[in-house]
């Protein structure tokens, strides 16, 4: 917490300390009720796309096993997820988060051919999955069993 009084002070110059703690504590709690929602808004999502693609929907709440059932999905193999592991080990982290952005791209990409969307709805689930995977989950699109080409 010192490190961000210290970057405050720096900005504001001489500020209160108990109003510096006050809006840091503020701001941790918005940003958890924040993310806790966003979080809520995607399990509910993944529940009905897995619902909408035969698969049984419990299976979203399971870590690691949810995305192996998404990329299956998808039409995409499971083994890409091991690209994940270059994000653990130092000095490979950064090339990792690249490969990994790649691979989820592509998976999303597929997944939002598998449910007969365009390029712009691609990008949108690229970019605001939090946004567009309600629109998949609770739209009327429905989930094709054929290859994309």
């Amino acid at each position: 917490m010192e490190e961000y009084i210290d970057i405050i002070r720096l900005i504001y110059g001489n500020a209160n300390e108990e109003a510096l703690q006050f809006g840091i504590k503020f701001a941790e709690v918005v940003l958890v009720i924040i993310g806790s929602i966003i979080g809520i808004i995607i399990i509910i999502s993944m529940w009905k796309i897995f619902k909408k693609a035969g698969q049984k929907p419990w299976k979203c709440f399971i870590p690691i096993y949810n995305m192996i059932v998404f990329y299956k999905i998808s039409g995409m193999s499971p083994i890409f997820l091991l690209s994940f592991i270059l994000l653990l080990i130092p000095q490979t982290n950064f090339i990792g988060f690249i490969i990994w952005n790649i691979v989820d791209a592509t998976q999303k990409s597929l997944l939002a051919r598998k449910f007969g969307k365009s390029v712009g709805f691609i990008i949108g689930l690229i970019l605001f999955d939090f946004i567009f995977y309600p629109i998949l989950a609770f739209g009327k699109s429905e989930y094709k069993k054929v290859n994309v080409e």
